[in-house]
């Protein structure tokens, strides 16, 4: 079944340059909005990262990686990623505070075993949720299914 939904509100209308491409736009374009940078590039675009390696969104951030989170299914499976600019300490302190803090989420075609995971870790355990080269090009070869950001909102 598929559904089609027309939505009247300018977030979803993305600029186009002559040839109708969606251009791709570095952060500083966006003065240092995370949200909006991730919003344009990733997911106002994300039918270009679609069915490729994660790598392909992943070597085109522009901004550090710092943690991440896992995404798992009730089966325990790895169904994607939520990466974040900020540490795990960082992001901790913002979700007590009730700040709103960028993330972007990955999701995978396939799902991925958690062992298959725990397998780059020593000893096999997850000590912190820290990103790093290891983790970019492990889940960098995993084809793209989606992409979207999960808003937290502001609760002042």
């Amino acid at each position: 079944m598929v559904v089609f939904v027309s939505c009247t509100t300018t977030r979803n209308v993305t600029p186009k340059d002559s040839k109708g491409k969606i251009e791709y736009k570095s952060i500083e374009k966006f003065n240092g909005d995370t949200i909006a940078y991730n919003v344009y590039n990733f997911i106002d675009r994300k039918n270009l990262f679609i069915g490729k390696p994660a790598s392909l969104i992943l070597d085109n951030i522009d901004y550090e990686i710092k943690s991440y989170l896992y995404a798992t299914d009730l089966d325990g499976k790895i169904f994607g990623i939520y990466i974040f600019p900020y540490t795990r300490k960082k992001r901790i302190q913002l979700e007590s505070k009730k700040i709103s803090y960028v993330n972007l989420i990955v999701e995978f075609n396939q799902k991925i075993p958690f062992d298959s995971l725990l397998d780059i870790y020593p000893q096999r355990r997850i000590k912190n949720f820290d990103w790093s080269p290891t983790l970019k090009e492990f889940f960098g070869k995993y084809k793209v299914s989606n992409i979207k950001q999960l808003d937290r909102n502001n609760n002042k």
